[in-house]
């Protein structure tokens, strides 16, 4: 088990620095925060919507962009810009990801 620093987290979700945010996603971020969740004492908003954007954050897609997606659940589409994050969505979730 590896601790980790707060800034590797904000790093990690935000994305907001191209190389540090590389760095926090090879260290496994999205593992420890799923491990964290899942303390006694911790409560979440909604556990299990958490946990499936975490899952899809484990298998490639951006921390924000998954939550973002999960909580689209039950709408007709969600509209991004981001053709990646489309094509990411394509393989993980019912909800369609329309470009412009």
């Amino acid at each position: 088990m590896l601790a980790i620093d707060t800034n590797l987290i904000i790093r990690y979700l935000t994305a907001d620095h191209p190389e540090q945010s590389s760095k926090a996603t090879s260290v496994e971020v999205a593992n420890a925060l799923s491990a964290f969740a899942g303390l006694p004492r911790v409560c979440l908003e909604d556990a299990a919507l958490i946990a499936k954007a975490l899952d899809w954050t484990i298998r490639g897609m951006d921390f924000a962009d998954a939550l973002h997606l999960v909580k689209a659940q039950g709408c007709q589409a969600f509209v991004s810009f981001d053709r990646r994050f489309a094509r990411a969505a394509k393989e993980l979730s019912d909800v369609e990801v329309r470009t412009l």
